[in-house]
């Protein structure tokens, strides 16, 4: 009986696939110009360690690549400037002051075109994909108009009867509300890239082995594709409770971590001391333990994958792949998470929620005091806390809402200034002139909401003022 099978060229191991999955296709191979040959061996391993191998040559034919064009709008149709648009999770570029964007040389043998849009509305990450296209030749693939929508919420995707308490744990990070989150159930039934659409951000663990670990993998890879983000978890890299599919393939740049055979016991602590604390999934995290048994893994980096920590034994825990939408955490989620390991999943949803960008965001409105009335222009401004310098500013729309982007996490004084229209200016929740001004503190990802202001109108003194010895003006 075949054990596993292993795709070489040239001698190296390009995918490996066990009992009883069957390799179907990989990807990420770049073969040199002017090579008409190529020679492909396939090594199977049985349960006693016999090896047989077999040899295909196949001719290569140059991808003669498309063009992918579109625009990307908000749920009222207006155009979005600097929406960022993403296909096959490898080229990417953000849309001109109409909306429109262009993406050249996207390979045509890696099926449907399909786009994921991202972008801010009303101070609020927004997310959207087009419809899938097949791709045109050597020409131009028109995927039409991506609609993005403000998306909050995220599903706990698992084979695992602990899904409420990794839920109570993520509410308890104060990231994340209990209506923002769904369960899915992987046990008996494989969810579709429709029922994962609505989502924002998945995270992906084991405690049993999945309906179908291949196919669960595949939408996994399909939802990234168009934009989705994906947190895996512990026992998603274990044999046999792995997820499988393109998700899993070493060569398809999305899992950071490779499926392994190897069980062992972890140390049970994050090395702070090791690992990047800068990166924003170590954000607010100063300890870690968590749970461990024999079942867990040492998985290995993928193709293009970065590490961002390790347990004090050296073991590899957190890596996030070359496009920041899939980040790999070998811990597992449940048995309450302990010390700060709760937020490092919080963290990570956040971070492939709203992809590489870590800007955060403060809305709210601007009305007068007492009727309630907006103020229409008034300029909002958030300045840096601690040096008073700019940065971001708005201007309130026909209903006094407003919405600054672009900000770092960090506090901020903001100010509502409209005396142009005879207002008092007013800083958040502090009526003295901005004297004693209450900080808005900003996190990635997240849009700061309700910093709202109740302007006053300003009081007038009129007077003249004359020579004090022969009364002239």
């Amino acid at each position: 009986m075949v054990a596993s099978v292993d795709i070489l060229i040239g001698g190296e191991v390009l995918a490996t696939t066990t009992f009883p999955n069957a390799l179907t296709a990989f990807t990420g191979l770049v073969i040199p110009d002017g090579v008409g040959l190529l020679e492909i061996t396939a090594r199977a391993t049985d349960l006693g360690g016999n090896a047989a191998t077999d040899v295909v040559v196949v001719d290569v034919i140059p991808d003669p690549l498309t063009t992918v064009i579109g625009i990307v709008t908000d749920a009222n149709g207006t155009a979005l400037e600097g929406a960022t648009a993403t296909v096959f999770g490898d080229f990417t570029v953000q849309t001109d002051a109409g909306g429109a964007f262009q993406i050249d040389g996207v390979p045509t043998v890696r099926g449907d075109i399909v786009v994921g849009a991202t972008g801010i509305v009303n101070g609020e990450p927004a997310f959207g994909s087009s419809d899938p296209f097949p791709p045109v030749p050597g020409g131009v693939t028109d995927v039409g108009q991506i609609t993005i929508e403000e998306k909050r919420a995220i599903a706990l995707v698992n084979s695992d009867s602990l899904s409420l308490s990794v839920k109570s744990v993520l509410v308890a990070t104060g990231l994340f509300e209990a209506d923002d989150i769904s369960i899915i159930d992987t046990l008996l039934s494989t969810p579709t890239l429709d029922d994962l659409s609505e989502f924002r951000a998945v995270l992906v663990w084991t405690n049993n082995k999945p309906q179908n670990p291949d196919l669960l993998g595949n939408v996994l890879a399909d939802y990234v594709d168009q934009g989705g983000g994906v947190v895996l978890a512990t026992y998603a890299f274990s044999q046999p409770w792995r997820v499988g599919g393109r998700m899993m393939d070493i060569t398809a740049g999305m899992s950071p971590f490779a499926v392994s055979n190897a069980r062992f016991r972890t140390s049970g602590t994050l090395d702070l001391a090791n690992s990047d604390t800068n990166h924003p999934v170590l954000s607010g995290v100063n300890s870690a333990s968590y749970f461990v048994n024999s079942n867990y893994t040492n998985p290995a980096l993928t193709q293009g994958a970065s590490l961002i920590a390790q347990d004090t034994g050296g073991n590899r825990l957190i890596a996030v792949n070359a496009t920041d939408s899939v980040v790999g955490v070998s811990i597992f989620p449940g048995f309450g998470l302990v010390g700060d390991a709760g937020l490092i999943y919080a963290n990570a949803l956040r971070f492939v929620g709203v992809g590489p960008v870590i800007e955060g965001s403060i809305s709210g409105s601007v009305v007068e005091v007492g009727g309630g009335t907006p103020v229409v222009g008034a300029v909002v401004t958030a300045k840096d806390f601690g040096t008073g310098e700019a940065a971001g500013t708005a201007v309130t729309d026909d209903d006094g809402n407003y919405a600054i982007g672009g900000l770092q996490s960090g506090d901020y004084e903001v100010e509502a200034n409209a005396a142009d229209q005879g207002f008092v200016p007013q800083c958040f929740q502090d009526d003295d002139r901005c004297q004693a001004p209450t900080p808005v503190a900003v996190i990635f990802g997240v849009n700061t909401r309700n910093i709202d202001f109740f302007l006053l109108v300003g009081g007038g003194i009129a007077g003249r003022v004359t020579d004090e010895i022969s009364g002239a003006p």
